[in-house]
This record gives structure tokens, C-alpha cells and sequence, in this order.
């Protein structure tokens, strides 16, 4: 485990590195979690485990002096830990109206089952926030901590898009991986906008996101792999996108409502946040 972890580190500039020792993290995680639903299949989830998944973010969270090394604004308003706390709050209420309007879905997820995965779809960027590689620790941190299985396939996954030489088939995304999806996408500020974004500006939005990586410097193999692929991953991204919305909102969900409703959150810093939720 660990080598794998050095050889995915390895190739990424130090500057691009945050945070605390990835196995002090894990121990951490182990030790919080247990007796839980967050590791134990046969343990029903509770509000308190999503504090205890926001104490854990806290503590894997790098310092506010690394952030300040290394340019990340981690704490700050638009930045990962509010991300976090947003994604986990849109995908807790969306969830809830999905179960109010489809009865059988409480027999699939739950609230605070979301909200625990909004908290953790990004836990890589405590160590770095490099394309795809901020996935794959994501999930050698949810594997090396025994996150449940109910919870690991309900995150979104970054191989739909990336593999772009297999076919996307949409029709085998489960409900919870679309509310992962949509929680993630729609948790992020409207561009100029004092807002989350809408349904109708998610792609748009996705589309600048990833030109971006265009422009960046070509300093890894990974770098250059990415930038290969990245037009596709986009477009595969955005069928996902457009397919997540159109299944919730032809299940009587009214998607924007839901975000309209926590548009208070992306002016308060995720430390503000913490203390609201």
C-alpha cells in the first residue's frame, strides 16, 4: 500500500503535496470510525457520524502554513473544506426529497449516508490536488481505512470518464452514485455569482474547468496523459452530467430549489461552516 502511495507521489511535483503523513491520517480514520456505519455494513448510519467524518476531514486536512507554501486555498471561501461541507449538505437534502418522493429508496441509501460521501468524494486533495490523481489516493484512503463498501459505491467514479476507450453506459449509474454526482457538480460557486450553480450552467461550467488543464505546464507523465485525454474525459463527463439531471428532475425533483437553498453557504469560509451544520 504504501509503495503504491510513494510511486503515485513520486511523480508529482512537490509543490502540488499537502498535508499530514497518509498512515497517521488512516490510523486516525480507523480509530474514529469504529463501531460505526461509516466502516460496519451491519450498523445503521446517525447524524453523529457525520460530525465524527467532519472531524476526521479537520484532522487530515493540511496546516494553514502549507496551504499558505503552497498556494492552496484550502480554508478559505471557495475552497476544498467548504466544498466538502456544500457537497455534503446539497446531497443530504437532495437524498431526503428523493426519499420523500420515491419511498423505496430508503432501502438503498439515506441522508446521512450523502452527506458522509460528499464529505469524502475529494479526501486526496488533503495530499494533493492534481487531475486524477486526487482521485486515485481518494480511494486508496477509503480502501487503507475500510470505509463500507455501501458507502465506496456510492462515490461518483473518475473511470467513467477517464477510461475513454470503453463505452459509457449511463443506465448502470446507481441513484446514489447521480446524487454523488449532482452534489459535487452543484456544490460550486456560479461563475461571477454571489450563488450555487443551476442545472443549466453545470456543463458550461465543466467545460471552462477543463480547458484549464489545457493551459497548465507539462511537468509529469501524468500531466501529459491528461492532457491527452482530457477533451474526451469532458465530454463523457457532461453526458453524465446532462443524464443525472434529467433522471432526478423526471423523478419530480426540482434539482435548483435544492441549491437555491444553500446559496448562503458559498459566502462563509468551510471553518464558518463547520459550526452551522
Amino acid at each position: 500500500m504504501e509503495n503504491r502511495e510513494s510511486r503515485l507521489l513520486s511523480s508529482i511535483p512537490k509543490n502540488r503535496v499537502y498535508g499530514r503523513e497518509f498512515h497517521t491520517i488512516v490510523e486516525f480514520g480507523k480509530s474514529l470510525f469504529k463501531n460505526t456505519a461509516i466502516i460496519e455494513e451491519s450498523v445503521s448510519f446517525c447524524e453523529d457520524d457525520i460530525k465524527r467524518v467532519i472531524a476526521f476531514g479537520i484532522e487530515a486536512s493540511p496546516s494553514k502554513e502549507e496551504c499558505q507554501q503552497n498556494g492552496n486555498n484550502w480554508y478559505e471561501i471557495d475552497g476544498s473544506l467548504q466544498h466538502f461541507i456544500i457537497a455534503s449538505q446539497v446531497g443530504k437534502h437532495l437524498t431526503a426529497k428523493l426519499c420523500e418522493n420515491k419511498p423505496d429508496l430508503n432501502t438503498q441509501t439515506s441522508p446521512v449516508q450523502m452527506a458522509i460521501v460528499g464529505l469524502l468524494h475529494d479526501l486526496g486533495r488533503s495530499k494533493t490536488h492534481q487531475f486524477y490523481a486526487t482521485d486515485a489516493l481518494s480511494e486508496l484512503f477509503m480502501e487503507s481505512i475500510n470505509i463500507s463498501p455501501k458507502i465506496r459505491k456510492s462515490f461518483h467514479k473518475i473511470e467513467w470518464y477517464w477510461d475513454t476507450d470503453k463505452a459509457l453506459e449511463l443506465e448502470t449509474i446507481s441513484m446514489s452514485q447521480l446524487i454523488s454526482v449532482l452534489a459535487d457538480t452543484l456544490s460550486k460557486r456560479s461563475i461571477g455569482q454571489k450563488r450555487l450553480r443551476r442545472t443549466y450552467e453545470v456543463v458550461e461550467a465543466v467545460k471552462k474547468g477543463k480547458n484549464k488543464y489545457l493551459q497548465l505546464p507539462i511537468e509529469t507523465d501524468l500531466d501529459l496523459l491528461v492532457r491527452g485525454r482530457i477533451k474526451k474525459y469532458g465530454k463523457r463527463e457532461e453526458q453524465v452530467l446532462q443524464y443525472a439531471i434529467k433522471f432526478i428532475e423526471d423523478l419530480g425533483i426540482n434539482i435548483d430549489q435544492i441549491s437555491e437553498g444553500h446559496d448562503w453557504m458559498v459566502n462563509l469560509t468551510g471553518e464558518e461552516l463547520i459550526h452551522m451544520i
